[in-house]
């Protein structure tokens, strides 16, 4: 008997609706919200790209404080070959697989994103049922996203809790590491992004804990 069919990002079972698909339509929506969120969020940096302010004594024919850094990440994310870059390598490669022309792209790269973004956003829904590399593309999109967050809105890292096992019927674990950030109630894999709830936190859990059980030795805390 064939497996049944899993969604490419998140690996869980494909709904009987979503059978002619390769991306569950959570999946779907969360790529999509990501490339919503990202026009704003690339705005966002630009409160990060000056340096931090700090007290400055000037004094005649003194010595002047030397101005701290940039920050390097938040200018990387807003040059060439950062957000907009990857946006627009990706609208290329949709139309490419479309056979469609590639459409004018703004040449401030402010203004690609926003331009790339919507194209992305509005072909979403083909990507999830037809493109072949959906799972990359939703895996670059949710980097982006979140490498921007860790600027704009810095929390306390995630705890790792343990790492993400062989689903039912599938040929081998998937090895990520499992993390719930702080205050959370939700644990999510790094490598595929499934998620869990409370209680089924608590059964994974089980599941995780059960082999180590088993052999005696105790499991990890």
């Amino acid at each position: 008997m064939a497996d049944w069919p899993r969604c490419c990002i998140c690996h869980r079972e494909l709904r009987t609706d979503e059978q002619d698909r390769q991306a569950c339509r959570l999946c779907e929506a969360t790529i999509g919200q990501h490339l919503a969120d990202l026009p704003g969020l690339y705005r966002e940096l630009d409160d990060h790209l000056a340096p931090a302010a700090g007290p400055r004594q000037y004094t005649t024919g003194g010595p002047v404080e030397a101005p701290l850094p940039l920050h390097l990440e938040a200018l990387s994310l807003q040059a060439a070959g950062g957000i907009a870059t990857v946006l627009v390598t990706w609208v290329a490669d949709w139309c490419d697989h479309l056979g469609w022309t590639m459409p004018a792209m703004p040449a401030r790269s402010r203004a690609q994103l926003a331009e790339a973004a919507a194209f992305l956003r509005r072909n979403l829904p083909w990507a999830a049922e037809q493109h072949p590399a959906v799972d990359d593309f939703a895996a670059e999109v949710r980097q982006l996203h979140d490498a921007v967050q860790r600027i704009t809105a810095p929390v306390e890292p995630p705890h790792i809790v343990g790492r993400h096992p062989a689903d039912p019927g599938a040929v081998e674990a998937c090895g990520g590491l499992l993390e719930m950030r702080p205050g959370g109630t939700t644990v999510r894999c790094t490598r595929c992004t499934a998620a869990w709830g409370p209680l089924e936190w608590l059964a994974l859990r089980r599941a995780i804990e059960a082999p180590a059980n088993l052999t005696g030795h105790p499991a990890a805390a």
